[in-house]
Protein backbone atom coordinates (compact mmCIF):
# COMPACT_ATOMS: atom_id res chain seq x y z
CA UNK A 1 0.00 0.00 0.00
CA UNK A 2 1.14 3.77 -0.67
CA UNK A 3 1.30 5.22 3.19
CA UNK A 4 -0.90 8.33 3.52
CA UNK A 5 -0.61 8.32 7.26
CA UNK A 6 -0.26 7.21 11.16
CA UNK A 7 -2.07 7.87 14.15
CA UNK A 8 -1.85 6.09 17.31
CA UNK A 9 -4.77 4.76 19.61
CA UNK A 10 -6.34 2.11 21.79
CA UNK A 11 -6.51 -1.88 21.01
CA UNK A 12 -9.69 -2.96 19.95
CA UNK A 13 -11.56 -5.52 21.95
CA UNK A 14 -10.61 -8.69 19.55
CA UNK A 15 -6.74 -7.90 20.17
CA UNK A 16 -5.80 -9.48 23.04
CA UNK A 17 -2.17 -7.62 23.61
CA UNK A 18 -1.65 -4.52 25.59
CA UNK A 19 0.55 -3.38 23.77
CA UNK A 20 0.13 0.30 21.97
CA UNK A 21 -1.31 0.72 18.75
CA UNK A 22 -0.88 2.07 15.64
CA UNK A 23 -2.92 2.60 12.85
CA UNK A 24 -1.74 3.11 9.23
CA UNK A 25 -3.65 4.45 6.61
CA UNK A 26 -3.14 4.03 2.91
CA UNK A 27 -4.58 2.70 -0.43
CA UNK A 28 -3.45 -0.58 -2.23
CA UNK A 29 -2.21 -0.31 -6.19
CA UNK A 30 -5.39 -1.67 -6.97
CA UNK A 31 -6.88 1.53 -5.65
CA UNK A 32 -8.40 -0.06 -2.29
CA UNK A 33 -8.41 2.13 0.79
CA UNK A 34 -6.78 0.27 3.75
CA UNK A 35 -6.25 0.50 7.51
CA UNK A 36 -2.93 -1.52 8.91
CA UNK A 37 -3.42 -1.79 12.72
CA UNK A 38 0.27 -2.74 13.75
CA UNK A 39 1.49 -3.48 17.07
CA UNK A 40 5.06 -4.34 19.11
CA UNK A 41 6.41 -1.60 19.50
CA UNK A 42 7.46 0.21 22.31
CA UNK A 43 8.76 4.10 22.76
CA UNK A 44 12.15 4.63 24.07
CA UNK A 45 14.17 7.31 25.07
CA UNK A 46 18.46 7.40 25.82
CA UNK A 47 20.05 8.28 28.96
CA UNK A 48 23.89 8.73 28.99
CA UNK A 49 26.66 6.46 30.59
CA UNK A 50 30.43 6.61 31.31
CA UNK A 51 32.74 3.51 29.91
CA UNK A 52 32.93 1.53 33.29
CA UNK A 53 29.17 1.06 33.24
CA UNK A 54 28.34 -2.67 32.60
CA UNK A 55 25.32 -5.24 32.71
CA UNK A 56 25.94 -5.67 36.44
CA UNK A 57 25.11 -1.92 37.07
CA UNK A 58 22.33 -2.33 34.64
CA UNK A 59 20.32 -4.70 36.67
CA UNK A 60 20.19 -2.31 39.67
CA UNK A 61 19.15 0.47 37.09
CA UNK A 62 16.63 -1.18 35.93
CA UNK A 63 15.16 -2.37 39.90
CA UNK A 64 15.63 1.69 40.82
CA UNK A 65 13.62 2.41 37.74
CA UNK A 66 10.59 -0.11 38.71
CA UNK A 67 10.26 0.35 42.04
CA UNK A 68 11.63 4.15 42.66
CA UNK A 69 10.26 5.92 39.73
CA UNK A 70 6.66 6.30 40.72
CA UNK A 71 3.53 4.64 39.74
CA UNK A 72 2.36 4.62 35.86
CA UNK A 73 6.03 3.87 34.47
CA UNK A 74 6.09 -0.05 33.12
CA UNK A 75 9.99 -0.68 32.38
CA UNK A 76 9.90 -3.37 28.83
CA UNK A 77 13.70 -3.55 28.64
CA UNK A 78 16.52 -1.78 29.41
CA UNK A 79 19.76 -2.69 26.99
CA UNK A 80 23.29 -0.59 26.84
CA UNK A 81 23.67 0.87 23.59
CA UNK A 82 26.49 2.82 21.61
CA UNK A 83 25.41 5.51 20.12
CA UNK A 84 27.11 9.37 18.84
CA UNK A 85 25.43 12.27 20.00
CA UNK A 86 24.44 15.36 18.13
CA UNK A 87 24.39 17.78 21.08
CA UNK A 88 26.87 19.83 22.78
CA UNK A 89 30.60 20.31 21.93
CA UNK A 90 32.47 16.88 23.09
CA UNK A 91 36.60 17.34 22.55
CA UNK A 92 38.80 14.47 22.85
CA UNK A 93 38.06 10.47 22.54
CA UNK A 94 34.76 10.40 21.70
CA UNK A 95 33.64 6.72 22.75
CA UNK A 96 33.65 8.81 26.30
CA UNK A 97 30.14 9.87 25.63
CA UNK A 98 28.73 6.79 23.52
CA UNK A 99 27.38 4.95 26.35
CA UNK A 100 23.76 5.15 26.58
CA UNK A 101 21.04 3.22 28.43
CA UNK A 102 18.34 2.25 26.11
CA UNK A 103 15.05 2.38 27.93
CA UNK A 104 11.93 1.24 26.61
CA UNK A 105 8.42 2.05 28.48
CA UNK A 106 4.61 0.34 27.54
CA UNK A 107 2.52 2.97 26.81
CA UNK A 108 3.49 6.51 25.08
CA UNK A 109 2.00 8.20 27.98
CA UNK A 110 5.10 6.98 30.24
CA UNK A 111 8.24 9.07 28.77
CA UNK A 112 7.09 12.31 29.86
CA UNK A 113 6.82 10.68 33.50
CA UNK A 114 10.70 8.73 33.06
CA UNK A 115 12.10 12.20 31.30
CA UNK A 116 11.36 13.45 34.52
CA UNK A 117 12.58 11.25 37.09
CA UNK A 118 15.68 10.83 34.87
CA UNK A 119 16.57 14.45 34.60
CA UNK A 120 16.41 14.38 38.64
CA UNK A 121 18.88 11.75 38.97
CA UNK A 122 22.06 14.00 39.94
CA UNK A 123 20.29 15.87 43.13
CA UNK A 124 21.11 13.87 46.55
CA UNK A 125 17.45 12.88 47.01
CA UNK A 126 17.16 10.82 43.99
CA UNK A 127 17.62 6.64 43.78
CA UNK A 128 20.25 7.63 40.96
CA UNK A 129 22.31 10.25 42.93
CA UNK A 130 24.63 6.89 43.89
CA UNK A 131 25.36 5.95 40.25
CA UNK A 132 26.79 9.74 39.31
CA UNK A 133 28.54 9.68 42.98
CA UNK A 134 30.78 6.68 41.34
CA UNK A 135 31.25 7.97 37.82
CA UNK A 136 28.70 5.10 36.33
CA UNK A 137 26.65 8.56 34.86
CA UNK A 138 27.51 11.83 34.06
CA UNK A 139 24.86 13.63 32.36
CA UNK A 140 21.31 13.84 33.31
CA UNK A 141 19.87 14.84 29.60
CA UNK A 142 17.34 12.54 28.01
CA UNK A 143 17.85 12.10 24.43
CA UNK A 144 14.97 11.43 21.88
CA UNK A 145 12.14 11.76 24.63
CA UNK A 146 10.59 14.26 22.42
CA UNK A 147 9.65 12.43 19.24
CA UNK A 148 5.87 11.40 18.75
CA UNK A 149 5.24 7.62 18.83
CA UNK A 150 3.81 7.92 15.32
CA UNK A 151 7.38 9.77 14.00
CA UNK A 152 9.37 7.02 15.98
CA UNK A 153 7.88 4.29 14.19
CA UNK A 154 8.14 5.74 10.94
CA UNK A 155 11.90 6.78 11.55
CA UNK A 156 13.03 3.00 13.22
CA UNK A 157 10.89 1.14 10.33
CA UNK A 158 11.71 3.38 7.17
CA UNK A 159 8.44 4.32 6.50
CA UNK A 160 7.68 7.70 4.14
CA UNK A 161 4.71 9.28 3.82
CA UNK A 162 3.49 8.62 0.15
CA UNK A 163 6.13 5.38 0.26
CA UNK A 164 4.81 1.94 -0.36
CA UNK A 165 5.17 -0.17 2.32
CA UNK A 166 4.38 -4.24 2.19
CA UNK A 167 3.76 -6.88 4.55
CA UNK A 168 5.11 -9.97 4.72
CA UNK A 169 3.25 -13.32 3.58
CA UNK A 170 1.34 -15.25 6.33
CA UNK A 171 2.27 -12.72 9.38
CA UNK A 172 -0.94 -10.63 9.14
CA UNK A 173 -4.84 -11.09 9.22
CA UNK A 174 -7.34 -9.41 7.24
CA UNK A 175 -10.39 -8.80 9.60
CA UNK A 176 -13.92 -7.96 8.63
CA UNK A 177 -14.64 -4.48 7.08
CA UNK A 178 -15.97 -2.28 9.98
CA UNK A 179 -13.26 -3.59 12.69
CA UNK A 180 -11.94 -1.10 15.05
CA UNK A 181 -14.67 1.02 13.72
CA UNK A 182 -12.53 2.11 10.43
CA UNK A 183 -14.68 2.51 7.51
CA UNK A 184 -12.08 1.31 4.66
CA UNK A 185 -12.48 -1.49 2.31
CA UNK A 186 -9.19 -3.27 3.98
CA UNK A 187 -8.76 -3.61 7.58
CA UNK A 188 -5.63 -5.53 8.48
CA UNK A 189 -3.89 -6.65 11.85
CA UNK A 190 -0.18 -7.32 12.30
CA UNK A 191 2.72 -6.95 14.47
CA UNK A 192 5.55 -4.31 13.68
CA UNK A 193 8.19 -7.00 12.45
CA UNK A 194 6.11 -7.77 9.07
CA UNK A 195 6.02 -4.57 8.15
CA UNK A 196 8.73 -3.06 5.32
CA UNK A 197 9.16 -0.64 3.22
CA UNK A 198 9.07 -1.41 -0.08
CA UNK A 199 10.41 2.15 -1.55
CA UNK A 200 14.05 1.70 -0.18
CA UNK A 201 14.12 -2.45 -0.65
CA UNK A 202 13.33 -2.56 -4.01
CA UNK A 203 14.62 -0.51 -6.34
CA UNK A 204 12.01 -0.32 -9.20
CA UNK A 205 10.55 2.43 -10.99
CA UNK A 206 7.27 0.84 -9.85
CA UNK A 207 7.42 1.95 -6.36
CA UNK A 208 8.52 5.54 -7.19
CA UNK A 209 4.46 6.05 -8.99
CA UNK A 210 1.56 7.08 -7.38
CA UNK A 211 -1.60 4.38 -6.25
CA UNK A 212 -5.04 4.92 -7.21
CA UNK A 213 -5.69 8.42 -4.94
CA UNK A 214 -9.10 9.60 -4.86
CA UNK A 215 -9.06 13.90 -4.41
CA UNK A 216 -12.25 15.20 -3.61
CA UNK A 217 -12.45 19.19 -3.97
CA UNK A 218 -14.72 21.43 -2.31
CA UNK A 219 -16.62 24.79 -2.14
CA UNK A 220 -19.47 25.89 -0.52
CA UNK A 221 -21.12 29.31 -1.34
CA UNK A 222 -23.09 31.00 1.72
CA UNK A 223 -26.19 33.19 1.36
CA UNK A 224 -27.32 35.52 3.57
CA UNK A 225 -30.97 35.48 4.41
CA UNK A 226 -31.88 38.90 4.06
CA UNK A 227 -35.78 38.16 5.74
CA UNK A 228 -33.32 37.36 9.10
CA UNK A 229 -31.77 40.50 8.56
CA UNK A 230 -34.77 42.79 8.86
CA UNK A 231 -36.01 41.10 11.74
CA UNK A 232 -33.11 41.53 13.77
CA UNK A 233 -32.36 44.99 12.71
CA UNK A 234 -36.29 45.38 13.69
CA UNK A 235 -35.54 44.64 16.65
CA UNK A 236 -32.55 45.84 17.73
CA UNK A 237 -33.93 49.53 16.39
CA UNK A 238 -36.40 48.66 18.99
CA UNK A 239 -34.58 47.66 22.05
CA UNK A 240 -32.26 50.94 21.62
CA UNK A 241 -35.16 53.34 20.97
CA UNK A 242 -35.76 51.82 25.00
CA UNK A 243 -32.46 51.70 26.16
CA UNK A 244 -29.99 54.02 24.11
CA UNK A 245 -26.74 52.24 26.16
CA UNK A 246 -27.34 48.85 24.52
CA UNK A 247 -26.35 48.50 20.42
CA UNK A 248 -27.31 45.63 18.67
CA UNK A 249 -23.90 43.68 17.14
CA UNK A 250 -24.32 43.71 13.19
CA UNK A 251 -23.72 40.14 12.14
CA UNK A 252 -21.89 40.99 8.98
CA UNK A 253 -20.16 43.30 8.34
CA UNK A 254 -20.58 46.28 6.55
CA UNK A 255 -19.47 46.26 2.37
CA UNK A 256 -16.76 49.26 1.22
CA UNK A 257 -18.95 51.82 -0.32
CA UNK A 258 -16.73 50.83 -3.55
CA UNK A 259 -17.95 47.26 -3.72
CA UNK A 260 -20.84 48.17 -5.54
CA UNK A 261 -21.74 44.20 -6.41
CA UNK A 262 -22.55 43.69 -2.48
CA UNK A 263 -25.45 45.25 -2.22
CA UNK A 264 -27.29 43.52 -5.43
CA UNK A 265 -26.22 40.01 -4.58
CA UNK A 266 -27.06 38.22 -1.15
CA UNK A 267 -23.72 35.77 -1.51
CA UNK A 268 -21.57 36.49 0.94
CA UNK A 269 -18.07 35.67 1.73
CA UNK A 270 -17.55 35.38 5.42
CA UNK A 271 -17.39 31.72 6.59
CA UNK A 272 -18.16 32.26 10.42
CA UNK A 273 -21.87 30.65 10.93
CA UNK A 274 -24.05 33.36 11.98
CA UNK A 275 -28.40 32.89 12.16
CA UNK A 276 -28.60 35.15 9.04
CA UNK A 277 -26.42 32.89 6.83
CA UNK A 278 -26.83 29.69 5.41
CA UNK A 279 -24.97 27.20 2.83
CA UNK A 280 -26.41 27.32 -0.48
CA UNK A 281 -24.71 24.95 -2.17
CA UNK A 282 -21.58 23.34 -1.88
CA UNK A 283 -19.42 22.25 -5.03
CA UNK A 284 -17.71 18.86 -5.03
CA UNK A 285 -15.14 18.15 -7.71
CA UNK A 286 -14.20 14.23 -7.31
CA UNK A 287 -11.18 13.04 -9.63
CA UNK A 288 -9.48 9.74 -9.44
CA UNK A 289 -5.58 10.20 -10.28
CA UNK A 290 -4.14 7.04 -11.81
CA UNK A 291 -0.52 5.94 -12.55
CA UNK A 292 0.52 5.07 -15.93
CA UNK A 293 0.95 1.79 -16.94
CA UNK A 294 3.53 3.06 -20.06
CA UNK A 295 4.82 6.13 -20.26
CA UNK A 296 5.34 6.11 -23.91
CA UNK A 297 1.66 5.54 -23.90
CA UNK A 298 -0.80 8.07 -22.22
CA UNK A 299 -4.12 6.60 -23.38
CA UNK A 300 -3.67 4.52 -20.33
CA UNK A 301 -4.40 7.49 -18.39
CA UNK A 302 -7.62 6.84 -17.03
CA UNK A 303 -10.07 10.19 -16.66
CA UNK A 304 -13.01 9.62 -14.20
CA UNK A 305 -13.52 13.66 -13.24
CA UNK A 306 -17.31 14.26 -11.85
CA UNK A 307 -18.56 17.68 -10.67
CA UNK A 308 -21.49 17.48 -8.45
CA UNK A 309 -22.97 20.22 -7.10
CA UNK A 310 -25.63 19.85 -3.87
CA UNK A 311 -28.07 22.44 -3.43
CA UNK A 312 -31.32 22.65 -1.58
CA UNK A 313 -34.50 24.73 -2.66
CA UNK A 314 -37.00 24.43 -5.38
CA UNK A 315 -35.98 23.02 -8.82
CA UNK A 316 -38.51 25.02 -10.86
CA UNK A 317 -36.63 28.46 -9.53
CA UNK A 318 -33.58 26.98 -11.41
CA UNK A 319 -32.83 29.18 -14.30
CA UNK A 320 -31.62 26.48 -16.86
CA UNK A 321 -29.65 28.88 -19.05
CA UNK A 322 -26.88 28.80 -16.41
CA UNK A 323 -26.73 25.31 -16.32
CA UNK A 324 -23.04 24.37 -17.16
CA UNK A 325 -22.55 20.63 -19.23
CA UNK A 326 -20.77 18.55 -17.19
CA UNK A 327 -21.92 19.17 -13.98
CA UNK A 328 -24.68 17.25 -11.54
CA UNK A 329 -26.80 19.07 -9.49
CA UNK A 330 -28.26 17.36 -6.79
CA UNK A 331 -31.64 18.92 -5.43
CA UNK A 332 -33.05 18.25 -1.76
CA UNK A 333 -35.94 19.72 -0.35
CA UNK A 334 -33.66 21.48 3.09
CA UNK A 335 -30.32 22.85 3.97
CA UNK A 336 -30.13 19.79 6.25
CA UNK A 337 -30.58 16.97 3.87
CA UNK A 338 -28.43 18.65 1.76
CA UNK A 339 -25.45 18.61 4.24
CA UNK A 340 -26.11 14.97 5.44
CA UNK A 341 -26.49 14.17 1.66
CA UNK A 342 -22.43 15.81 0.57
CA UNK A 343 -21.70 13.69 4.19
CA UNK A 344 -23.11 10.47 2.89
CA UNK A 345 -21.30 10.92 -0.69
CA UNK A 346 -17.68 12.11 1.19
CA UNK A 347 -17.97 8.69 3.28
CA UNK A 348 -18.95 6.74 0.02
CA UNK A 349 -15.95 8.44 -2.30
CA UNK A 350 -13.39 7.48 0.39
CA UNK A 351 -10.92 10.31 -0.84
CA UNK A 352 -7.30 10.40 0.27
CA UNK A 353 -7.68 13.65 -0.03
CA UNK A 354 -9.65 17.59 0.71
CA UNK A 355 -8.48 20.23 -0.98
CA UNK A 356 -9.58 23.46 -2.59
CA UNK A 357 -9.98 27.02 -1.56
CA UNK A 358 -9.94 27.69 2.25
CA UNK A 359 -10.47 23.82 2.52
CA UNK A 360 -10.21 23.66 6.27
CA UNK A 361 -12.83 27.24 6.80
CA UNK A 362 -15.12 25.22 4.23
CA UNK A 363 -15.34 22.17 6.32
CA UNK A 364 -15.91 24.19 9.13
CA UNK A 365 -18.68 25.70 8.10
CA UNK A 366 -20.28 23.02 7.04
CA UNK A 367 -19.64 21.18 10.45
CA UNK A 368 -20.86 24.35 12.32
CA UNK A 369 -23.61 24.91 9.98
CA UNK A 370 -24.50 21.25 10.46
CA UNK A 371 -24.12 21.22 13.68
CA UNK A 372 -26.97 23.78 13.91
CA UNK A 373 -29.91 22.04 11.95
CA UNK A 374 -29.22 18.74 13.68
CA UNK A 375 -27.25 17.47 11.60
CA UNK A 376 -24.73 16.45 13.95
CA UNK A 377 -23.00 13.51 12.08
CA UNK A 378 -21.51 15.68 9.70
CA UNK A 379 -18.47 15.79 12.21
CA UNK A 380 -17.48 12.41 11.25
CA UNK A 381 -15.03 12.80 8.63
CA UNK A 382 -12.57 10.36 9.14
CA UNK A 383 -11.70 6.76 7.99
CA UNK A 384 -12.56 6.12 11.74
CA UNK A 385 -16.20 6.12 12.37
CA UNK A 386 -16.06 7.20 15.98
CA UNK A 387 -13.29 9.90 15.46
CA UNK A 388 -15.21 13.33 15.53
CA UNK A 389 -13.56 16.06 14.02
CA UNK A 390 -12.94 18.80 15.86
CA UNK A 391 -11.41 22.93 15.06
CA UNK A 392 -9.95 25.66 16.64
CA UNK A 393 -9.57 28.80 15.40
CA UNK A 394 -5.82 30.66 16.21
CA UNK A 395 -3.66 33.27 14.98
CA UNK A 396 -0.51 32.46 14.21
CA UNK A 397 1.18 35.89 14.11
CA UNK A 398 -0.28 39.15 15.35
CA UNK A 399 -1.66 42.34 13.38
CA UNK A 400 1.30 44.26 14.94
CA UNK A 401 4.43 41.62 13.18
CA UNK A 402 2.69 41.50 9.78
CA UNK A 403 2.59 45.38 9.82
CA UNK A 404 6.49 45.12 11.10
CA UNK A 405 7.64 42.45 8.01
CA UNK A 406 5.68 45.15 5.06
Amino acid sequence: MQLEDASKTTPPEPIPSKDPLIRLYGRTSLGQSIVVFTYGFYPYIYYSVTPSFNSEHLVTVKTILEEKSGKGIDIVDIQIVTREPLMYYRPGDKSKYSNFLQIWVRYPSMISKLQKFLEQGDIPESPLSMMFQKGLMYDTTVYEANLAFEIRIMVDKNLVGGGWVGLKKEQYTVMKTGFGSANSDIVVICPIDSIYSKSTSYQDKAWSSNAELRIMCVMITTILDRSRTQSSSSTSSASTSSNLKKRATPIVKKAKKSDSSSSKHPVISTLHVSPATFIGYISVYLTTQYAKEQESNPDNIKNQDSILIFTHGKQEDLDPSILVPGYKIIWYPSEREMILGWHQCLRTYDPDIICGYDTVEHLVMIMERGESIQADSVRFLSRINDVKSTATRQQTYSANWVRSQR
